[in-house]
């Protein structure tokens, strides 16, 4: 089954932190609150977004397809699923194991969060995503590769793009 790349969000503000904190003392006054995902909060659709570009990168990168996560992927968070310290260092790990593996020369440890408590590091989580598709995507276009055919006496050169 091929995965599909999800647009990653990398814009979430102290603005949407601060919709989502009045959207969520609105419902706690309400008997039957419609709970919708809010860009403030982690959501399970966040965490799903984030394992399922981990998968993606793997599976499109020929020289780590067959890349073994450190810790487990679930892809399947759910709004009843508990988040905890454990799950959230395992993503991190995950995310910054890969990409320092495939991109050395892109990233380092320190560009990864040490935690995603505040919007700026769940958007710093999902901006290295970015980068790495980004960077791989505009890779695979620019791989020219030179050959040579041969054709009767006469011996031919010629190049093209490996997408």
């Amino acid at each position: 089954m091929s995965i599909e790349w999800i647009t990653p969000i990398v814009d979430r503000t102290a603005d949407d932190v601060a919709a989502a904190s009045a959207a969520i003392a609105a419902w706690q006054l309400e008997d039957s609150p419609v709970i919708t995902d809010l860009k403030g909060c982690l959501n399970a659709s966040d965490l799903n977004r984030i394992e399922n570009n981990l998968k993606w990168i793997v599976e499109n990168n020929y020289t780590y397809r067959n890349y073994i996560f450190t810790h487990d992927i679930i892809g399947t968070w759910s709004n009843d699923d508990l988040l905890t310290t454990i799950d959230v260092e395992e993503l991190i790990a995950n995310e910054m194991n890969l990409l320092i593996t495939i991109l050395p020369n892109t990233f380092t440890i320190s560009d990864f969060p040490s935690n995603i408590d505040v919007y700026d590091k769940v958007n710093l989580l999902e901006q290295n995503l970015y980068i790495s598709n980004k960077y791989m995507v505009d890779s695979k276009r620019s791989q020219h590769y030179v050959g040579a055919t041969i054709v009767g006496e006469m011996e031919v050169l010629y190049y093209g793009n490996l997408v």
